[in-house]
């Protein structure tokens, strides 16, 4: 085993009919799904020196329910403690 950990699908998939399940209020709401992007990240980059996060194809793919590649990008970036050990807010990756 090389240590390398591979998480085969993300915490948010789109099905067939998402955007119009989304657009009717019958799944998670965009900060929800977003925090789940986040939390998934972090759990992986635990005791890591390295995270590669692949995308989904497009960059606009999930543009309608405020999870595209940017959002989802910074989702994903570092998460800043304050001094309460309280996370205020995510510092971009790079």
């Amino acid at each position: 085993k090389m240590g390398i950990e591979c998480v085969p699908i993300g915490p948010v998939v789109y099905y067939r009919g998402f955007t119009r399940a989304f657009l009717a209020g019958e799944t998670e709401t965009s900060e929800e799904l977003l925090a789940k992007v986040g939390d998934a990240v972090d759990s992986l980059a635990k005791n890591k020196q390295v995270v590669i996060i692949d995308g989904v194809g497009f960059p606009a793919v999930g543009s309608i329910c405020g999870t595209d590649n940017a959002s989802v990008a910074l989702a994903s970036s570092y998460p800043v403690e304050s001094s309460n050990g309280t996370t205020t807010r995510r510092k971009p990756l790079g």
